[in-house]
């Protein structure tokens, strides 16, 4: 059979080949498909006797083979082995021989800066070899295994190993997924490249297979530590972060691009007459309204086509062929699908609707679960007002697509945009590439034509891209102070008695507290390992040493057993509770519910190490949901609680109640980066990891835009942008969008009340001061007249509606502690949000200040001179008598 002839078969399982963070450039796959990077000539893979795809097809049957046995043997393995000897002896050591690798296996674990590294392989005879990390197949990368050993998960443990020495490069493999690490800055997310073996093998991906082999072969690596620097991966990382500005500039055009060819192919569908009509009349004023609708639409491809790529949303394979944009970015490529049909059009409208609509229609789920989608939900998919409506060609839609797939180099080649590779940063590049155009509708032979002009949005808002340097000091001057403070003041209060605890963080921890202490499995210190430094910097030498795999050195009040987590394994959110009969605790530890035995019973059939018990009969453990504990009782538990657990309790509690406000939030960058830190803290909290898995961190990220992230912004494509960045980057499969409409608001941060005291002196003279434009005369009367009426003004006299506004801001305050997790919470929390924005004790506050706010900024002229607000007004106001209605309506089209 010619070597060539490998035959692929359609994909059913997503992408086998991944690019999780800036690890390589946007069109990295297709050059290395395609052959066309440096260092993929034959030769320089050590082949001399054939051509390089000869010798990769040969590797590929031959892994087939190896695959089918380790497969087999898979089938025959008992639920609680891990597989470990299978998946190396029998698939991964013969698989990587076959990329040129001499894996060796190391007999003692790596000692770095006190701490073991269990690292299995390591890439070469040589001792600084890359390490390889192979673990059983049955082991997740990204967690910890039952047994608590070793200490961190695969993934984690790699990277942190990393990040601590001079390598550069690892892999690390459980058989069926492969990833490849590098060192990665500490800020910033984590970046790898992960190919599912599985689907290559089991759905026969040649192709997948190829650039596995071009990017993973032992010549791509470094034989060592001496030339870390100049192998062939950090060359095409280094080239990689070059080109990532030139095609960021490309993304700017292809945007532009895009929403000009949507806006006239709107404009110009024979279907459309009442869009061509109404744009004609108002052209200019209608032409910003439109120009609204068209950047949602294209948020909407962005955010689909980068969780698409990243394998963040799912979805069936009747997702994949008939309602993907990933669909579309094919269907792009050839021109025969460029009709005057509107399929494509329709089946956009379907696949929103069904990400918004909750309804359960089908075996009790959402319609979405048809083809395998949750439901998102959230702002960016509600319906569109002037366009969800209106008719689209296949040509039209798929030329916008196109525009939003390819861009073109320095040489004027063309390369595919890699969406899983994008920073979510680089949609802020759009964001200030779009501050620098107008939208206007021009009548051109009749018709309406939509057109970008020349804006001084920019230099009118002083909006600026923030470069990625810039941020990072940012957050490490402003944030990160805050942080180690926080954290080392959750330190000295888990070393508290439990009345020392201030009375907010008891309320905040006490349900948590008993929720974990009430599951089963054993206690174990959690972040003992990074308890002591909360942050390493990856980039300083460290001595390295080979030592006897023995157990760790007790310090900070643990013994060594504690240390080495061989205490059964975490919870959902990575805590070890109280362990299960026969479990070792950490010395001096005991169940913490022990001094409480005979107050509560257990429901029948109930397993007392399922209750929090340690299995004796003679205790029993409190059931959740009987009845509230006294103070008296909580101060026992926290007494016999384990020092890991309280730390973890209270180092969550303090990163998630950090506020991080940005009031001049742009597109979001810098909120971006404060998630990213505090997300990338309460994983290490949550998992006692230096380095954790990117499930981990991705799931802490959520948590802390649900909780941590505020922000402000006078420019509404900014706000709508920000929203979007922040939705993509903490994105969860299976979860709805995080609610964001209470967190990233549009206004100014410099204009308005800031202290509602000001409302009871009146308004102040200087409110009337004539500036350019203003009538002087006007100007002198509303100044003498407001000055008068502050003379009668009884300071003090207004006590503002004190009581309601503590009221309202105590259901504020309930509406940020409520879950989101699902579709549904999703929408309790937007009704009661709505219930407040149009509470009338709300509407009333804000009207008051819009008039305070509005004497400073109406035009003083004759024509408006009955609608300026005076403190008499505002006194009238607050006293809740009747005003000019006209005055109301000047100052809110003011304030809008």
């Amino acid at each position: 059979m010619p070597a060539l002839a490998v035959a692929e078969r359609v994909t059913s399982r997503g992408q086998a080949v991944r690019l999780e963070g800036g690890l390589f450039g946007p069109d990295f796959l297709e050059l290395l498909k395609s052959g066309e990077l440096p260092g993929q000539k034959a030769a320089d893979f050590g082949i001399t006797d054939r051509p390089l795809i000869e010798e990769i097809a040969a590797a590929y049957r031959d892994a087939k083979r190896y695959w089918e046995a380790f497969r087999s043997g898979l089938e025959r393995l008992s639920p609680n082995d891990p597989g470990t000897s299978l998946t190396r002896e029998r698939w991964m050591i013969p698989f990587l021989s076959l990329l040129g690798y001499e894996p060796r296996y190391n007999r003692r674990a790596y000692e770095v800066d006190g701490q073991t590294f269990a690292i299995s392989h390591r890439a070469g005879e040589n001792e600084d070899a890359p390490p390889v990390h192979i673990v059983g197949a049955q082991q997740k990368l990204g967690e910890r295994p039952p047994s608590g050993r070793p200490r961190l998960s695969p993934h984690a443990l790699v990277q942190e190993y990393l990040n601590r020495t001079e390598h550069t490069w690892g892999l690390v493999t459980n058989g069926k997924t492969l990833r490849l690490l590098r060192k990665t800055p500490m800020v910033r997310h984590q970046a790898y490249v992960e190919f599912d073996l599985e689907a290559i093998f089991e759905e026969e991906r040649f192709r997948d297979f190829e650039v596995l082999y071009r990017l993973l072969h032992r010549t791509r690596l470094p034989r060592g530590l001496d030339d870390a620097h100049e192998c062939w991966l950090e060359r095409y990382y280094l080239e990689a972060i070059e080109q990532g500005t030139r095609a960021r500039d490309r993304l700017r055009d292809s945007v532009v691009e895009a929403l000009k060819v949507l806006a006239n192919g709107f404009l110009k569908h024979p279907k459309n007459a009442d869009l061509r009509k109404r744009a004609l009349q108002e052209k200019d004023s209608y032409a910003h309204k439109f120009y609204q609708e068209l950047l949602r639409l294209v948020y909407r491809f962005l955010f689909l086509l980068v969780a698409e790529e990243r394998g963040l949303l799912g979805g069936s394979d009747l997702y994949r062929e008939h309602y993907s944009i990933s669909r579309l970015r094919r269907l792009a490529d050839h021109r025969r699908a460029y009709t005057d049909h509107e399929d494509l059009w329709h089946s956009l409208r379907a696949l929103w609707y069904l990400l918004r609509d909750t309804s359960t229609e089908v075996d009790g789920k959402p319609p979405a679960s048809l083809i395998g989608l949750p439901v998102l939900d959230g702002e960016l998919f509600a319906p569109l007002d002037d366009i969800g409506g209106l008719h689209l060609t296949n040509r039209d839609l798929l030329e916008a697509v196109w525009h939003l797939s390819y861009y073109r180099d320095d040489k004027g080649n063309l390369r595919r945009v890699n969406y899983a590779y994008l920073d979510v940063e680089e949609l802020g590049s759009v964001y200030e590439s779009l501050l620098d155009y107008q939208p206007v509708i021009v009548e051109e032979n009749g018709f309406p034509t939509f057109k970008f002009a020349e804006g001084t949005e920019r230099k009118s808002t002083g909006s600026y891209y923030t470069p990625r340097e810039l941020v990072a000091e940012l957050v490490k001057s402003a944030l990160e102070p805050v942080l180690e403070e926080r954290l080392a003041e959750a330190k000295r209060m888990a070393n508290s008695e439990w009345r020392e605890l201030p009375e907010p963080v008891r309320r905040r921890i006490a349900n948590e507290l008993i929720s974990r202490l009430s599951r089963s499995r054993g206690v174990a210190t959690g972040h003992e390992n990074c308890e002591e430094s909360l942050r390493t910097d990856p980039e300083v030498p460290s001595e390295r040493a080979i030592r006897p795999d023995q157990s760790n050195p007790s310090s900070g009040g643990f013994d060594p057993g504690e240390h080495r987590r061989g205490l059964g394994s975490p919870l959902h959110s990575g805590i070890y509770p109280v362990s299960q009969t026969g479990q070792r605790q950490p010395d001096g530890t005991r169940n913490p519910f022990a001094p409480l035995r005979g107050d509560w019973s257990m429901p029948s059939g109930t397993d007392p190490a399922d209750a929090g018990g340690t299995g004796d009969p003679g205790e029993t453990a409190y059931q959740l949901g009987t009845q509230p504990l006294t103070e008296d009782e909580l101060s026992t538990i926290w007494a016999n609680t384990p020092f890991a657990i309280r730390y973890s309790l209270l180092a969550e509690s303090a990163v998630l109640s950090l506020k991080v406000c940005d009031p001049a939030t742009g597109s979001g960058h810098f909120l971006l980066a404060a998630a990213r830190r505090l997300g990338k803290e309460l994983a290490r909290v949550r998992t006692g990891e230096e380095e954790p898995s990117p499930e981990a961190q991705r799931e802490a990220i959520r948590d802390v835009i649900t909780h941590c992230i505020y922000g402000v912004d006078v420019n509404p494509l900014a706000v709508e942008l920000c929203k979007v960045a922040l939705w993509i980057e903490g994105h969860t499969p299976g979860k709805p969008l995080t609610f964001l409409d209470h967190r990233i608001k549009c206004g100014n941060s410099l204009i308005g009340v800031f202290d509602l005291s000001v409302l009871e002196e009146g308004i102040p003279d200087d409110a009337y001061k004539p500036v350019t434009g203003d009538d002087r005369e006007v100007a002198k009367t509303l100044r003498k007249q407001n000055k008068n009426e502050r003379k009668a003004w009884r300071a003090g006299q207004y006590h503002l509606f004190e009581e309601d506004l503590r009221e309202l801001a105590a259901k504020f305050t309930s509406l940020g502690e409520l879950s989101d997790a699902t579709p549904e919470e999703i929408k309790r929390k937007e009704k009661l949000y709505l219930e407040l924005m149009r509470d009338p004790r709300f509407q009333r506050d804000r009207t008051a200040c819009n008039l305070w706010t509005a004497a400073f900024f109406s035009e003083l002229t004759p024509e408006n001179a009955g609608k300026v607000p005076t403190s008499e007004v505002l006194r009238r106001y607050l006293e809740g008598k009747p005003i000019d209605p006209r005055i109301i309506a000047h100052a809110e089209a003011l304030a809008e």
